[in-house]
């Protein structure tokens, strides 16, 4: 259950949240949608959430102090369903660690 004054498992809520939401409006979008380029971040819908996801993973690994794993490329054929599944695993991984 969430505690309402921590405020790691309130950021980590919400995280999972928004960022299902994004996922979930992007499912509905076609390859070319998630992947067209634009000049501002790192690119596309799918640079962008897989960058997000990658360095929440990253800081996974780091706060659970286990050897960082690669980083992830913005590979183009890189799923929805990879991307939800790469981000519910570092989201777990905090959430394990001693204070998350």
């Amino acid at each position: 259950m969430l505690k309402p004054f921590e405020p790691l498992e309130v950021l980590l809520a919400h995280d999972r949240w928004a960022t299902g939401l994004l996922l979930d409006a992007c499912e509905r979008l076609t390859h070319e949608q998630f992947h067209q380029p634009f000049e501002i971040g790192i690119g596309s819908l799918h640079n962008n959430l897989t960058h997000t996801i990658a360095a929440m993973r990253i800081w996974g690994d780091v706060l659970a102090r286990i050897t960082p794993r690669p980083w992830v490329d913005n590979t183009p054929t890189r799923t929805i369903a990879e991307l939800r599944t790469m981000h519910a695993e570092a989201a777990d991984l905090i959430e394990g660690v001693p204070g998350g």
